[in-house]
Order: C-alpha cells, then sequence, then structure tokens
C-alpha cells in the first residue's frame, strides 16, 4: 500500500494543464500583465485548460513537462482501487489508506515492534472513527449529502452509476458542490486548542487532525 500511497503522490505533483492568472502574483513588476500558470494534478479536477496559451508569457519560475490529465485521473484510481481492495482485504489498514502517507504507511510495515506497529495502525483508526461522528451530526445541517464529492465519484465507479441516466441525473445535482478540510485547531494551532469557529482554510496545517466540513464552491472563494 505504501508503493500505491507513493505513486499517488508523485501524481499529485505532475502537471496536466494551465491556467491564466495576473504575473502579479510571481513578480510586482508584472502586476496587471496576464500569465500562464501550470496547473498540478488534483484528483476529479479538470485543469481550466489542457492546451497551452502559447501567446502568454510563462509566469511559473521552474518549468515541468506536461502530461495529460485523462491518463494521470486513469491510474490515480487504477491505485486507490487496488488501495481499496487492500483496505477490504485488512480493514486495520483503512486509517492509514485515508491518511495517504506512504511515510507514514511505509513506517508501519517496517517496524519489528508488533505493539509500536498496532499503536501507528490505531492512531489513524481512531481519527476516522472521530471524523465519521463529526460528518454524521452534520449531515443536513452543516454537511449537504451533495457536497460529498469523493463518495460521489466511488458511487459512479459502479456499473450502474458510471453512465446514462443516472449518473447524468447524479452529476447535475452535484454541480458546482464540494467539501473542503476544515482545521480544527488552525485559529490556536500554537496551544493546540481548538477554534472557536472554522477558519475555511482549504490547505489545512494539520490534516491529521482536521473534521470535514461543508460549503459549497460559491462560498469558499469569500470565507477564504
Amino acid at each position: 500500500m505504501a508503493n500505491l500511497q507513493r505513486a499517488q503522490e508523485a501524481a499529485r505533483e505532475a502537471r496536466v494543464g494551465w491556467r491564466i492568472g495576473d504575473g502579479g502574483d510571481v513578480d510586482p513588476d508584472w502586476i496587471g500583465r496576464l500569465v500562464k500558470y501550470q496547473v498540478p494534478f488534483r484528483p476529479g479536477e479538470t485543469p481550466p485548460m489542457t492546451e497551452e496559451p502559447s501567446d502568454l508569457p510563462n509566469g511559473d519560475v521552474l518549468l515541468y513537462p506536461a502530461v495529460s490529465f485523462a491518463e494521470v485521473q486513469q491510474r490515480y484510481d487504477e491505485a486507490s482501487w487496488a488501495i481499496t481492495r487492500l483496505n477490504v482485504a485488512s480493514p486495520a489498514l483503512f486509517g492509514l489508506a485515508r491518511d495517504g502517507s506512504s511515510e507514514a504507511t511505509g513506517a508501519f510495515a517496517a517496524d519489528p515492534d508488533a505493539g509500536r506497529a498496532r499503536d501507528r495502525a490505531a492512531g489513524p483508526l481512531r481519527r476516522v472513527l472521530a471524523d465519521i461522528s463529526a460528518t454524521r451530526a452534520s449531515l443536513g445541517d452543516d454537511l449537504d449529502p451533495l457536497d460529498l464529492t469523493p463518495l460521489h465519484r466511488q458511487l459512479y465507479g459502479r456499473a450502474v452509476w458510471a453512465g446514462g441516466f443516472r449518473h447524468r441525473v447524479a452529476e447535475t445535482a452535484a454541480r458546482g458542490r464540494t467539501i473542503a478540510r476544515i482545521p480544527c485547531c488552525y485559529a490556536d494551532r500554537n496551544a493546540g486548542r481548538p477554534a472557536s469557529r472554522p477558519c475555511f482554510k482549504s490547505d489545512c496545517c494539520f490534516p491529521e487532525r482536521c473534521v470535514l466540513r461543508r460549503h459549497a464552491t460559491s462560498r469558499a472563494g469569500s470565507a477564504r
């Protein structure tokens, strides 16, 4: 599983498209000037542009070879299904799989001490149970089922939902919806105490302590 996670980590570093932005993001002298930025792969998120806008200068300091989004997504999904099969065979691995860290999974696999290895697996599992409880409490209130996009993708992987009328209806109903991780301790991270209110920051400083919260795409930009 660590090898599969490592492959997915590498996939998230791949550049699969471009976006157009303000050059002032990288150079104050370029404020107001349109430039092109390479877009890294994000599972399930098609890049804004798959054809490079040749008439615009590069805004990135470092450039990477561009690869096909569809190919990277396919291989990423194949790795996800392989990880799922491992979880079915060994449910104790689910927490490590959910955390998605090849380093943590590799440390678990290489640990010769059975007690320590058990603790490495138990910690992520406890976080999973805590997140399940928080998500259940939020369903119908802070959390809308239409925003559970990772579950939608799993559903679409089943033959009966992979295409046709059901798939189109579900895809249309969930269009423009998303979920984000909100750090439970971001506002007071030095003390490690829970924040009094969520900060709606998508790039969580403490991903291992996050809980799932809901907000639609239209709210995400303004909330940040």
